[in-house]
Protein backbone atom coordinates (compact mmCIF):
# COMPACT_ATOMS: atom_id res chain seq x y z
CA UNK A 1 0.00 0.00 0.00
CA UNK A 2 1.39 3.39 -0.94
CA UNK A 3 1.24 6.36 1.40
CA UNK A 4 -1.49 8.18 -0.53
CA UNK A 5 -3.88 5.21 -0.42
CA UNK A 6 -3.18 4.74 3.28
CA UNK A 7 -4.00 8.40 3.97
CA UNK A 8 -7.24 8.04 1.99
CA UNK A 9 -8.19 4.97 4.06
CA UNK A 10 -7.50 6.89 7.26
CA UNK A 11 -9.66 9.85 6.25
CA UNK A 12 -12.48 7.53 5.21
CA UNK A 13 -12.50 5.63 8.49
CA UNK A 14 -12.53 8.78 10.61
CA UNK A 15 -15.28 10.35 8.47
CA UNK A 16 -17.51 7.27 8.72
CA UNK A 17 -16.99 6.78 12.46
CA UNK A 18 -17.64 10.46 13.23
CA UNK A 19 -20.89 10.20 11.27
CA UNK A 20 -21.90 7.00 13.06
CA UNK A 21 -21.63 8.81 16.38
CA UNK A 22 -24.70 10.93 15.63
CA UNK A 23 -26.60 8.13 13.87
CA UNK A 24 -26.71 6.34 17.24
CA UNK A 25 -28.98 9.13 18.53
CA UNK A 26 -32.50 8.16 17.49
CA UNK A 27 -35.36 10.62 16.95
CA UNK A 28 -37.94 10.19 19.77
CA UNK A 29 -41.00 8.18 18.81
CA UNK A 30 -44.26 9.58 20.13
CA UNK A 31 -47.17 7.42 18.98
CA UNK A 32 -49.73 10.19 18.75
CA UNK A 33 -49.84 13.78 17.54
CA UNK A 34 -47.19 15.31 19.80
CA UNK A 35 -47.33 18.77 21.28
CA UNK A 36 -44.28 21.02 21.33
CA UNK A 37 -43.90 20.44 25.06
CA UNK A 38 -44.05 16.65 24.70
CA UNK A 39 -41.44 16.71 21.95
CA UNK A 40 -39.21 19.01 23.98
CA UNK A 41 -39.45 16.72 27.00
CA UNK A 42 -38.56 13.73 24.80
CA UNK A 43 -35.56 15.58 23.38
CA UNK A 44 -34.39 16.55 26.88
CA UNK A 45 -34.26 12.86 27.79
CA UNK A 46 -31.66 12.45 25.04
CA UNK A 47 -29.34 15.05 26.61
CA UNK A 48 -26.79 12.46 27.90
CA UNK A 49 -26.60 10.94 24.40
CA UNK A 50 -26.00 14.37 22.82
CA UNK A 51 -23.31 15.17 25.39
CA UNK A 52 -21.65 11.81 24.78
CA UNK A 53 -21.74 12.50 21.04
CA UNK A 54 -20.09 15.92 21.43
CA UNK A 55 -17.48 14.51 23.81
CA UNK A 56 -16.63 11.55 21.57
CA UNK A 57 -16.58 13.61 18.39
CA UNK A 58 -14.11 16.08 19.88
CA UNK A 59 -11.95 13.28 21.32
CA UNK A 60 -11.80 11.72 17.86
CA UNK A 61 -10.98 15.12 16.37
CA UNK A 62 -8.12 15.48 18.85
CA UNK A 63 -6.68 12.07 17.97
CA UNK A 64 -7.26 12.71 14.26
CA UNK A 65 -5.19 15.90 14.43
CA UNK A 66 -2.32 14.04 16.05
CA UNK A 67 -2.65 11.16 13.58
CA UNK A 68 -2.67 13.51 10.57
CA UNK A 69 0.47 15.22 11.86
CA UNK A 70 2.28 11.90 12.15
CA UNK A 71 1.08 10.24 8.95
CA UNK A 72 0.72 13.14 6.52
CA UNK A 73 3.55 15.40 7.69
CA UNK A 74 5.96 13.53 9.94
CA UNK A 75 6.26 10.22 8.04
CA UNK A 76 7.70 10.25 4.53
CA UNK A 77 7.10 6.52 4.06
CA UNK A 78 5.23 3.57 5.60
CA UNK A 79 5.98 -0.10 6.19
CA UNK A 80 4.09 -3.27 7.14
CA UNK A 81 4.59 -2.87 10.91
CA UNK A 82 3.31 0.69 10.78
CA UNK A 83 0.21 -0.44 8.88
CA UNK A 84 -0.42 -3.23 11.42
CA UNK A 85 -0.30 -0.76 14.32
CA UNK A 86 -2.72 1.47 12.45
CA UNK A 87 -5.12 -1.43 11.91
CA UNK A 88 -5.32 -1.88 15.69
CA UNK A 89 -5.86 1.87 16.02
CA UNK A 90 -8.65 1.78 13.41
CA UNK A 91 -10.39 -1.10 15.23
CA UNK A 92 -10.47 1.00 18.40
CA UNK A 93 -11.69 4.05 16.45
CA UNK A 94 -14.50 1.97 14.95
CA UNK A 95 -15.51 0.79 18.45
CA UNK A 96 -16.01 4.34 19.74
CA UNK A 97 -19.62 4.81 18.51
CA UNK A 98 -20.64 1.80 20.61
CA UNK A 99 -18.68 3.08 23.62
CA UNK A 100 -20.15 6.56 23.22
CA UNK A 101 -23.72 5.26 23.01
CA UNK A 102 -23.11 3.05 26.04
CA UNK A 103 -21.81 6.04 27.99
CA UNK A 104 -24.73 8.24 26.93
CA UNK A 105 -27.35 5.64 27.79
CA UNK A 106 -25.80 4.44 31.06
CA UNK A 107 -23.64 7.39 32.18
CA UNK A 108 -24.63 6.75 35.81
CA UNK A 109 -22.99 3.28 35.87
CA UNK A 110 -19.37 2.45 36.58
CA UNK A 111 -19.34 -0.15 33.81
CA UNK A 112 -20.15 2.41 31.09
CA UNK A 113 -17.55 4.85 32.47
CA UNK A 114 -14.87 2.13 32.59
CA UNK A 115 -15.70 0.70 29.15
CA UNK A 116 -15.53 4.16 27.58
CA UNK A 117 -12.34 5.01 29.46
CA UNK A 118 -10.64 1.81 28.34
CA UNK A 119 -11.59 2.53 24.73
CA UNK A 120 -10.07 6.03 24.92
CA UNK A 121 -7.01 4.79 26.82
CA UNK A 122 -6.26 2.07 24.28
CA UNK A 123 -6.72 4.55 21.44
CA UNK A 124 -4.17 6.90 23.01
CA UNK A 125 -1.73 4.10 23.83
CA UNK A 126 -1.92 2.68 20.32
CA UNK A 127 -1.37 6.10 18.75
CA UNK A 128 1.56 6.73 21.08
CA UNK A 129 2.95 3.31 20.16
CA UNK A 130 2.69 4.30 16.50
CA UNK A 131 4.53 7.54 17.20
CA UNK A 132 7.25 5.68 19.08
CA UNK A 133 7.67 3.12 16.30
CA UNK A 134 8.00 5.86 13.69
CA UNK A 135 10.77 7.48 15.75
CA UNK A 136 12.85 4.37 16.42
CA UNK A 137 12.25 2.39 13.23
CA UNK A 138 15.01 2.43 10.67
CA UNK A 139 12.45 1.73 7.94
CA UNK A 140 10.47 4.97 8.27
CA UNK A 141 11.85 8.21 6.86
CA UNK A 142 10.61 11.15 8.91
CA UNK A 143 10.59 14.92 8.56
CA UNK A 144 12.42 17.11 11.00
CA UNK A 145 10.08 19.34 13.00
CA UNK A 146 10.79 21.86 15.73
CA UNK A 147 10.46 20.81 19.34
CA UNK A 148 7.17 22.64 19.95
CA UNK A 149 5.33 20.84 17.11
CA UNK A 150 6.44 17.42 18.37
CA UNK A 151 5.76 18.39 21.97
CA UNK A 152 2.18 19.51 21.31
CA UNK A 153 1.49 16.36 19.31
CA UNK A 154 2.68 14.29 22.26
CA UNK A 155 0.42 16.19 24.66
CA UNK A 156 -2.60 15.74 22.36
CA UNK A 157 -1.99 12.00 22.32
CA UNK A 158 -1.36 11.53 26.04
CA UNK A 159 -3.98 13.93 27.44
CA UNK A 160 -6.96 11.63 26.61
CA UNK A 161 -5.02 8.75 28.20
CA UNK A 162 -4.34 10.72 31.37
CA UNK A 163 -7.95 11.88 31.75
CA UNK A 164 -9.30 8.38 31.09
CA UNK A 165 -6.96 6.75 33.58
CA UNK A 166 -8.12 9.24 36.21
CA UNK A 167 -11.81 8.91 35.28
CA UNK A 168 -11.86 5.12 35.69
CA UNK A 169 -10.92 4.96 39.42
CA UNK A 170 -12.95 8.12 40.14
CA UNK A 171 -16.06 6.32 38.86
CA UNK A 172 -16.02 4.19 42.03
CA UNK A 173 -16.49 7.41 43.99
CA UNK A 174 -18.66 9.57 41.72
CA UNK A 175 -19.53 8.95 38.06
CA UNK A 176 -20.25 12.64 37.46
CA UNK A 177 -16.65 13.53 38.31
CA UNK A 178 -15.51 10.91 35.80
CA UNK A 179 -17.58 12.60 33.10
CA UNK A 180 -15.96 15.92 34.01
CA UNK A 181 -12.52 14.34 33.61
CA UNK A 182 -13.43 13.26 30.08
CA UNK A 183 -14.52 16.81 29.23
CA UNK A 184 -11.04 18.12 30.12
CA UNK A 185 -9.81 16.53 26.89
CA UNK A 186 -12.18 18.77 24.96
CA UNK A 187 -11.49 21.93 26.97
CA UNK A 188 -7.71 21.80 26.90
CA UNK A 189 -7.43 20.80 23.24
CA UNK A 190 -9.87 23.31 21.79
CA UNK A 191 -9.73 26.33 24.08
CA UNK A 192 -7.09 28.90 23.07
CA UNK A 193 -3.89 28.26 25.01
CA UNK A 194 -5.15 24.98 26.46
CA UNK A 195 -2.20 22.88 25.30
CA UNK A 196 0.27 25.54 26.49
CA UNK A 197 -1.49 25.53 29.87
CA UNK A 198 -1.03 21.75 30.18
CA UNK A 199 2.60 22.05 29.13
CA UNK A 200 3.29 24.67 31.81
CA UNK A 201 1.70 22.48 34.50
CA UNK A 202 3.81 19.47 33.52
CA UNK A 203 6.95 21.60 33.40
CA UNK A 204 6.27 22.89 36.91
CA UNK A 205 5.67 19.36 38.21
CA UNK A 206 8.82 17.98 36.58
CA UNK A 207 10.87 21.12 37.12
CA UNK A 208 12.07 20.98 33.52
CA UNK A 209 10.91 21.16 29.92
CA UNK A 210 9.12 18.17 28.41
CA UNK A 211 11.47 16.14 26.29
CA UNK A 212 10.30 14.28 23.22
Amino acid sequence: MNKQRFEALTEGIFAIVMTLLVIEIKVPEIHHIATNLELWEAIKELTPLFLSFILSFTVLATLWRAHVFMISYYAKSIDTHMININIIFFILVALLPFSAHLLGAYHYTQFAIIFYGLNISLLSLTLYGLRTYMRISGNIDTERFDTSDRKYTRIRILLPLLCSMLAIPLSFWNTNISIIMYTFVVLFNFLPGGIVFIENIVNKILGRNIEV
